[in-house]
C-alpha cells in the first residue's frame, strides 16, 4: 500500500487525489502541508469526514475530535488548538527523544 501511495503522489507531482472504490466513501490522499491546513482548519467544512471514518473509529474514541464534525468539532478544536503550536510541539518533542 505505501508503494502504491507513494508511485501516486509521484505521478500527480504531490498534488491531491482521490480514490474511489465501490460500495466505499470516495478518499482524498493529500501531502501538501497547505492542503492539510485547507481541510482541517480553512475550509473545514467543504471536507465531511466519511462514514468510514465514524465506523472504524467511533468506538475507539466516541464523538472525539476525529470522529466530531460542524460546531462539535469546532469547540473541540478550539480546546486543543494550542497543543499544535510549534513551541508546544518542540517542547514535547524533546522529551520524547
Amino acid at each position: 500500500m505505501y508503494d502504491w501511495l507513494a508511485d501516486q503522489f509521484a505521478a500527480t507531482k504531490g498534488e491531491a487525489f482521490v480514490v474511489r472504490l465501490p460500495g466505499k466513501d470516495d478518499m482524498m490522499f493529500i501531502a501538501k502541508p497547505e492542503h492539510l491546513e485547507a481541510g482541517l482548519k480553512t475550509q473545514f467544512d467543504n471536507f465531511p469526514k466519511s462514514t468510514y471514518i465514524h465506523d472504524v473509529f467511533y468506538d475507539l474514541l466516541g464523538h472525539g475530535i476525529v470522529v466530531a464534525s460542524g460546531e462539535t468539532w469546532k469547540r473541540q478544536r478550539s480546546v486543543v488548538v494550542g497543543l499544535f503550536s510549534a513551541r508546544a510541539l518542540r517542547e514535547h518533542m524533546t522529551s520524547l527523544v
